[in-house]
């Protein structure tokens, strides 16, 4: 039987991942909402805010991924 290697590490990118996924869509959403009100300056913000919260999913992930291999 084979035995699983329990990490702290890996369980907390996972979730990182997750949450920074959550928050990318919230933020998007939010940034789409605002850009419809006229609110140009920071409908851009917010939207630039929620792709660099997608590119830190993403980085965060391949960490987790390469944890998951060793």
């Amino acid at each position: 039987m084979a035995v699983s290697e329990f990490s702290w590490l890996k369980i907390a990118s996972f979730i990182g991942a997750l949450l920074l996924v959550v928050v990318c869509i919230i933020t998007l959403a939010t940034g789409i909402s605002i850009l419809s009100e006229g609110n140009i300056f920071r409908g851009v913000v917010c939207t630039i805010s929620a792709l660099i919260n997608g590119y830190g999913a993403v980085l965060v992930y391949k960490n987790y991924q390469e944890k998951s291999r060793q």
